[in-house]
Order: C-alpha cells, then structure tokens, then sequence
C-alpha cells in the first residue's frame, strides 16, 4: 500500500499506517466512537502519600489477572522503598490498564478494577488510572479486552525494547458506544462475575478459618 506525504506525522511504523488499521479508525469514527478522554478522567498526579513516611501496598503490571480484570497481589512496603516508577494512588471502583510493557496491545495487555481490598494502594507509572466514568465502568473493562480497544493500542505503541503508549494517543483512543441497552446488558454480566468471584473468595477465607493449626492441637489433646 501507499500513502501521500499530507498523511504523514512523526511515526513511520507499519501498524501505524496499515490499512487494516485506518479502515478500523475510519469505521470507528463513522459509527460515533468518542475519545477515552470524554468518558473517564485519566490521573495525572502522583500520591502525596509519596512525600508521606509510611507503610503502602505497591501494585505491578504482573500484580494482574489479565482473564479476570482483577488485582491478586500487591507488595507491602515503605514509601521510601519504593521504585521511582510508583506514581498513582487507587481509590476503589478505578479502573487501571496498562501503557508500558511487551504485552500492551495484546490480549495479555493488563487491566484490573480496582476494589476495596486495594483503596489507597499506589501503582506503577507502567499503568494509567481511570475514574469518574461518564458511562458504566464494567462496559468499559469489557471494551479495554476486546479487539476493537487492543488493535488501537498495538497501532499507536512505539518503542522496541519496552514497547510504550503516549498519553496523547491513549487519551484518544476511540471507545464504541452501542445502543443503552447492550451497554447496560454486557456491564450487567460483567458486574455480576465480580460479585460471584467476592462471593467465592469469602467462602473460602471461612475455610481457612475453621481448619487451622489450632484446630489440629485441639483435635490431638
């Protein structure tokens, strides 16, 4: 394929101008996709907590469970311990999602909602926080794994050793809004799965609880 010297900006890469690619962004515009921007506030300051001598939880790019939007782990440690990459503070009902790493764009690309279990806890700058959401932030956790949502990322990542997304081009990524109806209906199911896997959870911590080793020492005595 070809393409005039007007359509040329800084970037020279192939995604970038593949006509796979434009095809998807023209379709997109032409069915009333919004920017990111529009639909959710991206945090752009970092956590006074950093200036802060105390005891925080640090979440990583590998601290997420890509099938499941959820955070599993984090690592407890003191503010000035932590990496200088450590910028955003959670608050419960973010959503985060990767712009850094070799897996952006893929479906491994990592994205989690943030729950109460992680409020307060910082991230790494490797992540993008996403809050007050005009429209329904489980339809947009469902967007952020579809094709539609990592197409546009794998087209405007740049870089070869730690591939990365500019905060210009993920501000403006183009969100498809369906009828009020679908949006609801998908952020409906997706919602649910949260509440069933929380429901799971204490159900299994109750176990943990009723076999111990006290409960063995009592058994044996």
């Amino acid at each position: 394929f070809s393409i005039s010297s007007a359509q040329l900006n800084s970037r020279f890469d192939y995604n970038y101008y593949s006509p796979e690619n434009r095809k998807l962004i023209a379709n997109l515009m032409k069915l009333k996709a919004v920017r990111l921007c529009e639909v959710a506030e991206i945090e752009k300051n970092k956590s006074n907590r950093l200036k802060q001598n105390e005891i925080v939880e640090y979440v990583e790019l590998s601290d997420i469970y890509t099938k499941s939007f959820e955070i599993i782990n984090s690592t407890t440690l003191p503010t000035n311990d932590l990496p200088s990459r450590a910028s955003y503070e959670l608050k419960t009902g973010d959503i985060i999602t990767a712009v850094a790493g070799n897996s952006i764009g893929t479906r491994k690309h990592a994205t989690a909602y943030v729950t109460e279990e992680f409020n307060r806890a910082i991230c790494t700058n490797g992540f993008r926080v996403l809050r007050n959401f005009k429209i329904n932030p489980f339809y947009l956790l469902y967007y952020f794994q579809s094709d539609l949502f990592l197409k546009q990322v794998f087209m405007y990542r740049t870089g070869a050793a730690i591939p990365a997304l500019s905060d210009d081009d993920f501000s403006n990524i183009l969100i498809y809004l369906p009828s009020q109806n679908e949006i609801e209906k998908i952020s409906s199911i997706v919602e649910k799965g949260f509440q069933l896997r929380e429901m799971a959870k204490n159900e299994v911590e109750k176990i943990k609880v009723e076999i111990n080793i006290e409960h063995i020492t009592n058994r044996c005595t």
